[in-house]
């Protein structure tokens, strides 16, 4: 059973098909001008431009005020203080997942 299956690998990769001399010419380095590579655009994309650190929501970003919710208060406006530092904390860790995604190996 092996020697059949090395026998059938081997004569798939002996004949050679349109498909397979393509591969072969861009493993090998050579770029006829029928490849599919050359038919494809180069568009550079800029990332800086795509990365917009403003407010979600709208707004410039100010304090939330406080919300009632029938005798309860909640008190929303005593984030304030800590809501920047909680927004730079997520995208810091936003940026180094984005990262380490890109440039993982």
């Amino acid at each position: 059973m092996a020697e059949e299956q090395h026998k059938r690998n081997c004569t798939m990769f002996d004949t050679e098909t349109p498909l397979s001399t393509i591969g072969n010419d861009a493993a090998t380095g050579e770029n006829p001008a029928d490849h599919p590579r050359n038919s494809a655009e180069e568009t550079p994309i800029n990332l800086s431009s795509m990365i917009d650190p403003a407010p979600l929501f709208g707004g410039s970003g100010g304090c939330p005020s406080n919300v009632t919710v029938g005798n309860y208060v909640l008190p929303f406006s005593r984030l304030c203080d800590y809501l920047p530092m909680v927004r730079a904390a997520l995208l810091g860790f936003a940026y180094l997942v984005a990262a380490f995604i890109v440039f993982r190996r």
